[in-house]
């Protein structure tokens, strides 16, 4: 199915993907700062697709510095702890709010954890993609409660 961009002005890149000939963004990317449901031949490869978004918004609004890895981490730890408060509050897992159309809840707070672990990996040249299968296939051969850790 082809999603039509907001501009409605297509055309075919190089890569085979149609992008939108004003903002250059394969369809479905954020276009004229809505975004669109994506159906395309990306070769499966969606996660790294997002991490790339989450690093351009990112960057594009000053949160994105992709050397600072002391920074990074203790802001993707904000976002964890950030959870726990809603979660403590006894919020709405997931809510938006009414007067300032902001996502919140833990849902909300968890989808922070990734867009700013995505936004690192892609800062720092990691392939999201890769790395989540290898953390993946390596976890799944694991033993049950391996490491005879609590918790």
């Amino acid at each position: 199915m082809m999603i039509e961009c907001l501009h409605n002005n297509t055309e075919v890149a190089a890569n085979g993907w149609h992008v939108c000939t004003l903002c250059r963004r394969p369809l479905g990317r954020w276009c004229s700062g809505v975004y669109q449901e994506f159906e395309h031949d990306n070769n499966g490869d969606d996660v790294n697709y997002l991490a790339r978004e989450c690093f351009r918004i990112s960057s594009e609004h000053g949160w994105q510095d992709g050397e600072d890895i002391p920074l990074g981490l203790a802001l993707v730890h904000s976002e964890v702890s950030e959870a726990l408060e809603s979660w403590r509050k006894n919020e709405p897992l997931y809510f938006v709010d009414d007067d300032t159309g902001k996502p919140e809840g833990v849902g909300a707070e968890l989808a922070d954890v990734i867009i700013r672990s995505f936004g690192m990996l892609v800062g720092l040249g990691i392939d999201v993609r890769e790395v989540i299968a290898d953390k993946m296939n390596y976890n799944e051969k694991r033993p049950f409660k391996h490491g005879g850790k609590r918790a």
